[in-house]
């Protein structure tokens, strides 16, 4: 059963982006995870968005502002039928 994130506490922008400053503990999947609703590609997409982000470790130190992206648009899936 898939848990639903609970919200993370960001100063928005208009464009859907946003920023965010971490607290003890905080790993950047958690909060990819609970900014996007998942973190599968958009760990990548807030690196990118944060030069030098990686080299903070996975464990990330209290005080550091992230910045993450508007939301990438998402594509539709496809419906699979298994029976008619």
């Amino acid at each position: 059963m898939a848990r639903t994130p609970k919200p993370l506490p960001v100063a928005r922008n208009g464009d859907g982006s946003a920023s965010y400053v971490t607290v003890p503990g905080d790993v950047l999947d958690k909060l990819a995870w609970r900014f996007y609703g998942r973190s599968s590609g958009n760990v990548e997409r807030v690196l990118a968005a944060n030069p030098g982000l990686s080299d903070r470790g996975l464990i990330l130190p209290p005080g550091i502002n992230i910045w993450f992206p508007p939301p990438a648009a998402q594509r539709p899936r496809s419906l699979v039928r298994l029976f008619d």
